[in-house]
């Protein structure tokens, strides 16, 4: 495995300007600068951050209901008729009863000036003059509250003083769906990345492979080449050039099966990756063993702390707490300041105010035990966050511990295989050796090349689930980044 070198980084950053294009003419790529370019172009992490987004907004909203609401009320009414108040027979009895006193103040007047008293014509002539004279004083008792067509148009400010934990409930509850909409994107970019370096993992295995398959093809034809001599000069038998030439044919069908799946690796990647069909993918770092250092306890503390599946589960159960807060706050009174002012005043009736403030409150007496039963739903819900977040947690440890034998068990199998290659490699020597002075046979030669190749292919497998598993490591870690790190070999 090699580095990626600056200049090649250049040109991954042109490539992200670029585009597709600048990749079909045979751009190499290292495993990072993959993982960079599918964070950068896949679909699934731009749906995630809109989400988030979109919580952000949500959890905005929440952090307004603290301030006071203020809005602008307006209106045009037209009646049937101006709506009127008449007091004229009031009116009326004010006038009977003042002319009445003013009849027999005229009488005593004149008693006491030695007249006659009035008879029953001279006080209603005095009674119809006094009431004239009021009716003409008096102004009528009628007047108009409002016209036939009249405006209204007010502000209305509602600031909320005491809402039994409503408020408070809510803006942590949307906070709560925020950080849940963060891991999540979290783990969705943990995601793209580890199936990109899965699928970068599979094209370097079988470009490898098609590699020592291509050697097998080139040593079974040079070794079909030298049978067909020897028969010539009549050292063998015809079966060993034809065993030779079965073993050829053989070699050539598991060339052609390997690079089959080679390119359809690479349309994954490159489908993965956001490329153009056309764009040819040369990779840059191979399949070579490094070793990794972190202990069992180090990544289940990591998983603990960094993997997103628990911290959303997490989120979601405060999300739970709070609702149960929120169904509480239903017992509780609600208290709110409330200001109003017109702005038509020259349609206001002499009943109505031009501005005025007070207090509202607000509490529910009875309603047939919903408030209760949905403050048990809430409590209930709660109490199931708390143990789908258990499970959870026991069955994130368990992928933890099973990735991390994997890896240990792939890395004890590519160690051990080391002999066995160098073994078979050592054996195929021998066998040349001796094919070539007659003593051995074409079987024994075809036999240890086959051999070779079998223990190369596995120990290259191994290689290849060591870091798989170690890909699942990351992801069940929650930490993405370890499987680069190992992957990439450190500078000296």
């Amino acid at each position: 495995m090699r580095h990626t070198p600056a200049g090649t980084r250049v040109a991954l950053a042109l490539l992200l300007v670029l585009g597709p294009a600048d990749v079909s003419r045979g751009q190499g790529l290292s495993l990072n600068d993959a993982v960079e370019l599918a964070l950068a172009r896949h679909e699934k992490i731009a749906a995630a951050a809109e989400r988030l987004a979109q919580r952000q907004s949500e959890h905005a909203v929440t952090r307004g209901n603290f301030l006071p609401a203020v809005r602008l009320e307006a209106s045009y009414t037209h009646l049937d008729d101006q709506l009127d108040i008449d007091l004229d027979p009031i009116r009326q009895v004010i006038i009977q009863l003042q002319a009445a006193d003013q009849t027999e103040l005229a009488n005593l007047q004149g008693l006491l000036q030695g007249r006659a008293a009035l008879t029953p014509e001279q006080r209603a002539a005095v009674m119809a003059q006094s009431t004239a004279a009021l009716d003409g004083k008096l102004p009528a008792f009628r007047q108009t509250l409002k016209d036939q067509g009249y405006r209204t148009a007010s502000l209305v400010a509602v600031q909320p003083l005491f809402m039994g934990g409503r408020l408070v409930a809510a803006e942590r509850a949307a906070g709560a769906e925020e950080r849940a909409a963060a891991a999540e994107l979290r783990r969705t970019r943990t995601q793209v990345q580890w199936e990109t370096v899965n699928q970068y993992l599979v094209v370097a295995l079988l470009t490898q492979s098609a590699a020592t398959r291509a050697d097998v093809v080139a040593g079974m034809r040079r070794h079909e080449s030298d049978a067909a001599k020897l028969l010539a000069e009549g050292l063998i038998a015809k079966a060993h050039l034809l065993r030779a030439r079965v073993a050829v044919a053989d070699a050539e069908r598991n060339l052609f099966d390997d690079r089959s799946r080679l390119d359809l690796a690479r349309v994954a990647l490159r489908q993965t990756l956001g490329l153009a069909p056309e764009a040819d993918i040369v990779l840059l770092d191979s399949l070579s063993y490094q070793p990794f250092a972190d202990s069992l306890s180090v990544c289940l503390a990591e998983a603990g702390a960094s993997q997103p599946m628990l911290e959303t589960i997490r989120q979601k159960r405060a999300v739970a707490a709070q609702k149960a807060v929120a169904e509480r706050a239903d017992f509780l009174p609600r208290v709110a300041g409330v200001a109003k002012y017109e702005l038509c005043p020259e349609d206001l009736s002499a009943l109505e105010p031009r501005w005025m403030v007070g207090v509202q409150l607000s509490l529910p007496l009875v309603e047939g035990g919903r408030r209760h039963f949905r403050l048990q739903a809430a409590q209930h819900l709660e109490a199931e966050a708390g143990h789908v977040e258990a499970v959870a947690q026991d069955a994130v440890a368990l992928w933890v511990e099973q990735s991390y034998r994997a890896a240990r068990n792939a890395e004890d199998r590519w160690v051990t295989l080391g002999p066995n290659v160098d073994l078979a490699a050592e054996n195929v020597r021998q066998n040349e050796r001796r094919f070539q002075t007659g003593l051995g046979t074409s079987l024994e030669l075809v036999d240890a090349e086959l051999m070779l190749e079998k223990s190369r292919i596995e120990r290259l497998a191994s290689l290849h689930d060591y870091y798989r598993a170690l890909n699942d490591l990351s992801l069940a870690c929650g930490t993405p980044d370890r499987v680069c790190a190992v992957f990439q070999p450190k500078e000296q």
